[in-house]
């Protein structure tokens, strides 16, 4: 978990989850309703990824393709989020890090919208970071990067001003 703060853009807050392969294996099978409960309140990273998600005005998913599909770990915290209310009706955003691969957004769209996520597809990005994992710095250092995450950015503040003005209206 990190919360990169006054790293661009300013104007939002942007809280990162990657503590996926920590959460508790989810199983609707072995667990009952008041146990999973518990067991939310008591694991401080799910209770985190919970509360993360349920705040949020809009979820970004940069999801890696493992093996032609999502990692386990991540669909697992995922599953959580079936398990609660955290994420029905939630504003959604993929971006794809790796533009020969399509098959882990293909599924994730997919399980996203199943989960009554809303897409804000006019926000999705395809951001070609190579190979070797960056750094923010560097990350930030790329105008043409910097250029499409910024016009992603765009598109999701509209979303969200949207979304208030319909809240707002009489």
């Amino acid at each position: 978990m990190r919360r990169l703060g006054d790293d661009p853009p300013p104007d939002l807050a942007i809280e990162r989850f990657g503590d996926f392969d920590r959460l508790p294996i989810f199983s609707p099978d072995d667990v009952e309703p008041a146990d999973r409960s518990r067991q939310q309140r008591h694991d401080t990273r799910l209770a985190w990824w919970l509360a993360a998600v349920r705040r949020a005005q809009v979820v970004l998913f940069a999801c890696p393709e493992y093996a032609g599909g999502l990692p386990s770990a991540f669909k697992n915290g995922l599953d959580h989020l079936v398990g609660s209310d955290a994420f029905i009706g939630k504003p959604f955003v993929l971006y794809n890090l790796a533009p020969r691969a399509h098959h882990a957004q293909d599924q994730l769209a997919l399980i996203l919208a199943t989960m009554s996520g809303q897409p804000l597809k006019e926000a999705f990005r395809t951001l070609d970071i190579g190979a070797n994992a960056i750094g923010l710095e560097e990350w930030w250092s790329n105008p043409a990067r910097t250029a499409t995450i910024a016009a992603s950015f765009t598109q999701i503040r509209r979303a969200v001003a949207a979304s208030h003005a319909r809240r707002t209206e009489p």
